[in-house]
Order: structure tokens, then sequence, then C-alpha cells
């Protein structure tokens, strides 16, 4: 299991609107992620990244809870634990569409 000591190396504080963006692994859509183990078929399994940095800065997260971001950068590999916070299976899916249509309109406005 990945320390304090190991994990906070590896994020870059500077990132936009004070997101701390995980340097390390990435997946598919973005998001920090941690290798923990392979299995014997090489099946990989991986934690992802901020739900570390808000365990390590606030504590367990425990029943079935989803590590969501107050700041939509999620797919950025935020890691702040000032960015994060838990919800329920339904918040997160409210959360990600509300992120994504504001992620849109930006991209209209800019």
């Amino acid at each position: 299991m990945p320390t304090p000591e190991w994990f906070w190396p590896k994020v870059d504080k500077s990132g936009p609107g004070g997101c701390w963006i995980w340097t390390g692994t990435r997946n598919h859509y973005g998001r920090g992620v941690i290798e923990l183990s392979k299995t014997i078929a090489g099946e990989k399994h991986q934690k992802q990244a901020h739900r570390f940095a808000y365990e390590f800065a606030r504590g367990p997260i425990t029943g079935g809870l989803y590590c969501l971001h107050k700041c939509g950068n999620g797919h950025l590999a935020c890691v702040n634990p000032d960015h994060l916070y838990l919800g329920t299976q339904v918040e997160n899916g409210r959360d990600r569409v509300e992120h994504a249509r504001l992620r849109k309109l930006q991209a209209v406005a800019a």
C-alpha cells in the first residue's frame, strides 16, 4: 500500500484553479491511478489516486461512498484534498453530468 511519503512527491501543486495534479500513472479517462497488484492472469488491481489523497488527509472512505471533485477536474487527475468530498453513486452521476455540461459551456465560450 502506498504511504503519504511515497504519494505526495508525485503531486504537482501548481495546477489550474488550485488543483493538485497527480503526475503518476493515469487511466484512459485521465484519472490518476495506483496499481496495487496484478493477478496471475495479468489483470491489474488499481485504486484511483484521489481516493488515496482523501484518505491520507481525512481518513477512510466507508459505506461504499464515492470520492467526488468540487473542482470538476477529476479528468485532469486533481488530488487536492480541499477539492474532494464524499457522495453517493447518484450524487457522483449528477456531479459528473454537471461538470461535463460546464466544460462544454466553457469550450463554446472560448
